[in-house]
């Protein structure tokens, strides 16, 4: 009878270990979804903000995103496109540069990084 009643409270503690555990990992992947999801919402903005020709507010959403997610190649891009309609040229170029170190494979940045260079060159001189 005593080894029945332990079998049965060590299942019940195992079951109740089990779901606690469970729930605490549910609660940690919903926590970075939410992570991400609110880095989207941030890069949404500013590209909203962007389209409006609002390019200061845009730099601040597309900063807030990069908080969350500096792993972020896009965001980093269209921060350097924002910087460059303000003709924040250096800034840019590290935005860009950034976006390139993050994901080398992604063509249109290489291909506007070498544009903005050639345009700082051309203003230096």
């Amino acid at each position: 009878m005593k080894r029945a009643i332990y079998y049965t409270a060590s299942r019940r503690h195992t079951f109740i270990a089990f779901f606690g555990i469970t729930v605490l990992l549910f609660v940690l992947l919903m926590n970075i979804a939410g992570a991400t999801q609110d880095s989207d919402a941030w890069f949404n903005k500013g590209n909203a903000l962007a389209n409006l020709n609002k390019y200061d507010e845009a730099i601040t959403a597309f900063d807030k995103a990069i908080e969350i997610n500096p792993q972020d190649s896009i965001t980093w891009y269209s921060k350097g496109v924002a910087l460059s309609y303000l003709n924040r040229l250096d800034e840019a170029i590290k935005a860009y540069d950034k976006s390139i170190e993050i994901n080398p494979h992604i063509k249109i940045i290489t291909c506007v990084y070498e544009l903005q260079i050639g345009v700082c060159r051309k203003d230096s001189n």
